[in-house]
């Protein structure tokens, strides 16, 4: 898809989709991979006025530096993302950043913080309708 859509010139639904790529990379341990498509998504958010992409972009790339040892620095973007998110109203997008968030804490071994964020976030997520990020959270709190 993310090739086809290269092909079309649309470059806010090339960069979702690479950052769908990047997530389904990184979920079955394709770091690597990830990284590759995470950079790709990067390049193509430079060149769009799209606020919630590049939000989008930013949690998909502390996730794969989460996945990299780099933990803190995920932390930092995933906290900036959030308190953006929240600001512009976009809900989805500070709910993908807080389970980020809290996913980056346990790689930064904030096991507690992290427990306590993500019980918080599915309790919430679920009271509004976002019932995939809620479970994930509540997975990801079982530390």
């Amino acid at each position: 898809a993310a090739t086809e859509l290269e092909s079309e010139k649309d470059v806010s639904s090339e960069g979702e989709a690479r950052i769908a790529l990047a997530n389904a990379l990184l979920a079955s341990g394709d770091v690597a991979g990830a990284r590759e498509q995470s950079d790709k998504a990067v390049s193509l958010a430079k060149q769009s006025d799209d606020r919630g992409l590049h939000m989008d972009v930013t949690i998909a790339t502390a996730r794969v530096d989460a996945r990299n040892g780099k933990a803190a620095d995920a932390i930092k973007a995933l906290q900036s993302v959030q308190k953006d998110a929240r600001t512009a109203g976009l809900v989805q997008t500070e709910l993908e950043a807080r389970l980020a968030l809290g996913e980056a804490q346990i790689g930064a071994a904030k096991t507690k913080e992290a427990a306590i964020s993500l019980q918080t976030l599915a309790k919430e997520a679920k009271a509004k309708g976002y019932e995939l990020i809620a479970a994930k959270a509540s997975a990801s709190a079982r530390i």
